[in-house]
């Protein structure tokens, strides 16, 4: 997986289960997060794996109030990979 930059459009992609997972995940599966691409800041969300291995949905930055859309992709193996773009 690669990391792109935020900002303008960009977006933020992590594969939690190698090395270039730059968010934090906490418990097994339980919370990873992204950065937001308006302020920058490290946004934590939880992981809900019981809504199925693809999940997008909007959440408001609670920091700067705008919206993000979070991608969740859970693969047949259990790899997890979580990023978010401006809406």
């Amino acid at each position: 997986m690669t990391l792109s930059p935020g900002r303008a459009g960009g977006f933020h992609r992590y594969d939690l289960e190698s090395s270039s997972f730059h968010g934090t995940l906490v418990g097994m599966d339980d919370e990873a997060s992204y950065t937001c691409d308006f302020c920058g800041e490290e946004i934590v969300v939880p992981i809900d794996l019981a809504a199925g291995p693809t999940q997008t949905y909007v959440e408001d930055c609670p920091v700067c109030c705008q919206p993000n859309v979070i991608h969740l992709d859970i693969d047949e193996d259990g790899h997890t990979s979580l990023w978010g773009e401006a809406e």
